[in-house]
């Protein structure tokens, strides 16, 4: 489900923050939570 859901951030924003909110969101589900309300 996270990838489903960075898939589409992954294209709105840079390379380097994508990898970072995939290894953070790795470590923590809570920020999934944050950005699926964001966006």
């Amino acid at each position: 489900m996270l990838r489903r859901i960075y898939k589409p951030l992954l294209v709105k924003m840079g390379k380097n923050e994508s990898e970072i909110l995939i290894y953070t969101d790795i470590r923590s589900a809570e920020i999934s939570k944050h950005t699926a309300n964001a966006f």
